[in-house]
């Protein structure tokens, strides 16, 4: 049960991944099913998931925003590069938002993890408005 959990999670988050807006629900989860990847009646339950999770996050899911999903960030500390990819940037004229969906339970390493999301942005010169954990 737990695993299957996990499965549909990481599935919400990866079809999350290519949804800007809710209009992008319906063309995104066609192609997983013209791909043999769901049937009909599971798109019809991952449409229902994708709208619950789009309405109750509605401000992250704007047309106003300019959308940037799982992008590497490469930062190159002492010699050592680390890249980072953060799964929701969100950028207005007011500055950046940063959203990052997990499965599973709340943990203090995912706060540490946008946290450090943040900071990676700050330091390019990016100003950073709000952060946000989805649990899905």
């Amino acid at each position: 049960m737990r695993n299957e959990k996990v499965r549909i999670g990481l599935f919400v988050h990866e079809l999350l991944s290519k949804i800007n807006t809710e209009k992008d629900i319906d063309k995104v989860l066609e192609t997983y099913v013209l791909e043999g990847q769901i049937t009909l009646e599971e798109k019809a339950n991952i449409k229902d998931d994708l709208k619950k999770i789009i309405h109750q996050y509605s401000e992250f899911f704007d047309e106003k925003w300019k959308v940037i999903n799982e992008k590497d960030i490469m930062i190159s500390e002492r010699g050592i590069s680390r890249i980072y990819r953060p799964d929701r940037i969100l950028k207005s004229d007011e500055g950046y938002i940063i959203v990052d969906f997990k499965t599973g339970m709340e943990t203090e390493k995912n706060d540490k993890q946008i946290e450090t999301y943040k900071s990676v942005l700050e330091n390019l010169g990016m100003k950073v408005i709000k952060t946000q954990l989805i649990y899905l």
